[in-house]
């Protein structure tokens, strides 16, 4: 069991062996569409896209938009087995007084919040080693170069509006981190890594859902999402911004936990898990939990 969970977190830790820098050619190609897209600050993104450092996946197209992962119940079944859930239940009592102190200021379920980081990093033991901004600046390239090739023209209707919405999202998550960079210029955002798809920390948070719901817990200068307490709040203001407020019905619990990953999968699997934490174990299909 504890092998299965490995191997469904492979292709988050795994960087890929083909990473590299960007070439000129990429880089001309994200600044003009940078500044299409409004972005002021185009020295910056220069200086942080030409360095050597920058380390960009040739795969991230494909993982991202041509074959993306697809997930299933039995896939994520690992999650409610019991070597993962006697993580979930260690980490519920190591942690007990700061979720119970969480639940009651956000009223969001501690439960949902465990579950959150159980299914996400195995409460951080599985963050990923992709480099963040390699992931979005190697993703727009790649789009953009698709887009001016003779394939543009050849492209199915559907499949090309699926990489022109993969394309304003990845623009999108790279203003991000540049203002990331404004505010917190200390931060070496090539250090940054996690998953294929540019989510980081044990809470796996995108650049934007990062400014826009990250909290330091002892109310630091900059939240720290590998911290667990961090990690704890942040979840819970995440949730409780995007409508998971106790009390509520099923139908809005779920849809508040859509906007965390948007699959019907991820979602009742995150039920299944809170509801095995609380004791409710009579039935992992049934309804969300219900007031905490």
């Amino acid at each position: 069991m504890k092998f299965s969970l490995l191997l469904l977190f492979f292709f988050a830790i795994t960087a890929s062996a083909s990473a590299r820098p960007l070439h000129q050619t990429e880089i001309d190609l994200i600044i003009n569409h940078l500044k299409a897209s409004g972005e002021t600050n185009i020295k910056q993104a220069m200086s942080l896209l030409k360095s050597p450092k920058i380390d960009r996946s040739e795969e991230s197209l494909e993982i991202n938009v041509t074959k993306p992962i697809k997930l299933s119940m039995r896939k994520y079944s690992h999650f409610t087995e019991p070597y993962a859930m006697n993580l979930a239940m260690k980490f519920k009592r190591r942690w007990r007084t700061l979720l119970k102190k969480t639940q009651q200021k956000y009223r969001v379920d501690k439960e949902i919040i465990v579950a959150v980081l159980l299914v996400e990093t195995s409460f951080g033991r599985f963050k990923g080693n992709h480099q963040i901004l390699g992931v979005y600046s190697g993703l727009i390239a790649d789009i953009i170069s698709w887009k001016q090739s003779d394939l543009y023209q050849t492209t199915e209707e559907k499949s090309k509006a699926r990489f022109l919405r993969k394309l304003t999202w990845a623009t999108g998550e790279l203003r991000a981190l540049l203002e990331m960079n404004r505010r917190y210029p200390d931060w070496d955002l090539y250090q940054l890594r996690g998953s294929y798809a540019g989510a980081f920390g044990k809470a796996q948070f995108l650049p934007s859902s990062f400014l826009n719901f990250a909290q330091s817990y002892t109310g630091g200068q900059r939240p720290r999402l590998e911290n667990t307490p961090d990690a704890i709040v942040s979840i819970a203001n995440y949730l409780r911004e995007n409508g998971f407020v106790r009390p509520m019905t099923s139908k809005k619990a779920k849809a508040a936990l859509f906007h965390y990953n948007n699959s019907q999968v991820y979602v009742q699997t995150l039920i299944n898990v809170a509801q095995k934490l609380k004791g409710n174990v009579s039935g992992p299909e049934r309804q969300a939990v219900e007031k905490g």
